[in-house]
């Protein structure tokens, strides 16, 4: 045997993979960057291979033409043909594929290792349990029976753009620097279920034709899925965006043609950017910050998790348009709680710093937030009231107490204190005018100017704490 980075237990070589060893025939990626001539043949050797796959229920001649326009490559590529004229290359005074298969094993793994046959192309490719050390690029390849990377670990970046898995594949691997799958297709179910996406991942212009689970998957850095078109059931439960240095998760302008679930989906940097997308009715987001007692008693690596990040360094406009696109979907729904949650979301970063914006234009989101946390408080009003309240007894009960200063006072006592600060609250109620009026006029000039400074401030602290009561109760 060659020497070969050791690898953990569990994970062979990927030189001791006969997909691999198939796919790189003519030379592996060495440098740090791909070198697309030495691609361009390893590519065509494995696209006239890969069609012989023809998925089941597709005649030969309808899967040639959507792969070659799946892959943006010459129908020729994909002809059946090139195959035949590798496996007879002595023909064209070339050697033949299958002799140049079993040369290659040899030297990568040693003379005295046994060459497998070439693996056939109506199997699914099974990358699983293999540690890629070296760039991996599947770039406009086409995996006819589909791939498993179950468990696989790619060192270095890995390419499958534009590359077309025709039949269910398995993704749950662990991708230590960017993947890349930008437009891909996926013509059946595909599973990234637990994948760890340690550097960048790119899904853009992507097309899930049929169902897509990412539940449980690990994102660290950027992550784009824009202009990605999830045609089937599309799963988020319980996958993680742990973006470092605020580093993007975008679905601007994706398209959600079925049902979604965002559920138990933790955001811990940032809001994802759903600018311009379009969400399916029945898409679902979890609608509070922290786990519930339930949830962590289940699993208790959620303690101290958020589902949203109460920061963030990201641009308050992008995070305000997200919440405000899943509110609308939450309240079409008719999930007014849910809903409100964003809308809480939004009012506060509609208060933050931006570029463009003045202190005067975000004062009165400030100014909601504080008194009603954004009309969803019951408390918060009903103590500021109590505050103005208490401030208007203790001066007009002050006032009261020095008749020497003001004579005509000296006949009220702390209870008609009570009662005139509290009918300042409540004017609509007509208790100052019936029972205070001779108050209200014996009181000097400042002190009437507080009671009606008192009630301008009870009327928007009533009408924050009719918000909250209506959303509590959910009076309509």
């Amino acid at each position: 045997m060659t020497d070969t980075p050791e690898v953990p237990e569990g994970l062979r070589p990927a030189n001791e993979n006969p997909w691999y060893v198939l796919m790189t025939l003519y030379g592996e990626q060495e440098a740090e960057a791909i070198d697309w001539e030495l691609h361009e043949k390893n590519r065509k050797l494995w696209n006239a291979w890969s069609v012989h796959g023809t998925p089941s229920g597709m005649k030969f001649e309808d899967y040639l033409r959507e792969m070659s326009r799946a892959l943006g490559v010459s129908v020729q590529e994909c002809d059946m043909g090139e195959w035949g004229k590798l496996i007879n290359a002595q023909h064209y005074k070339e050697e033949r594929v299958q002799d140049r298969f079993a040369r290659v094993w040899k030297e990568r793994n040693g003379e005295g290792s046994l060459a497998p046959e070439i693996p056939a192309a109506s199997e699914a490719v099974d990358f699983s349990n293999t540690r890629f050390e070296r760039l991996f690029c599947a770039r406009k390849m086409a995996f006819s029976r589909g791939v498993t990377l179950k468990k696989s670990q790619f060192k270095k970046g890995a390419s499958f753009e534009r590359c077309l898995f025709a039949t269910g594949s398995n993704f749950a691997a662990g991708f230590h620097e960017t993947a890349d799958f930008a437009a891909s297709q996926f013509w059946s179910h595909a599973d990234f279920s637990a994948a760890e996406f340690k550097k960048g991942a790119t899904f853009s212009d992507c097309v899930f034709e049929k169902r897509v689970s990412f539940s449980g998957s690990s994102f660290r850095e950027a992550v784009s899925f824009q202009s990605t078109v999830f045609k089937g059931l599309a799963q988020f439960t319980r996958a993680t965006f742990r973006q470092l240095n605020s580093a993007s998760v975008t679905f601007r302008d994706a398209e959600f043609c079925a049902a979604s679930s965002f559920s138990e989906t933790y955001f811990c940097s940032v809001y994802p950017d759903f600018s311009g997308a379009v969400l399916h009715d029945k898409t679902s987001f979890t609608a509070r910050m922290l786990p519930t007692s339930d949830e962590i008693a289940k699993d208790n690596t959620l303690l101290g998790q958020t589902y949203w990040p109460k920061t963030t360094k990201q641009d308050p406009v992008n995070a305000r348009d997200s919440c405000a696109t899943i509110r609308h979907v939450l309240t079409k729904q008719g999930l007014p709680e849910e809903a409100h949650f964003f809308f809480r979301r939004e009012m506060h970063f509609a208060g933050l710093p931006s570029e463009g914006r003045s202190f005067a234009e975000r004062l009165p989101y400030i100014l909601f937030g504080w008194f009603s946390d954004y009309g969803y408080s019951i408390q918060r009003p009903l103590w500021w009231l109590a505050g103005v309240w208490l401030a208007g007894l203790l001066t007009f009960a002050y006032l009261f107490a020095l008749p020497q200063d003001y004579p005509k006072l000296a006949k009220y006592d702390d209870w008609t204190a009570m009662g005139l600060s509290f009918s300042n609250l409540f004017p609509l109620f007509g208790f100052g005018r019936v029972f205070l009026s001779d108050v209200l006029m014996d009181l000097p000039r400042w002190a009437q100017f507080l009671s009606g400074t008192q009630t301008v401030l009870s009327l928007p602290l009533l009408f924050f704490l009719g918000l909250g009561l209506r959303q509590r109760f959910r009076l309509r």
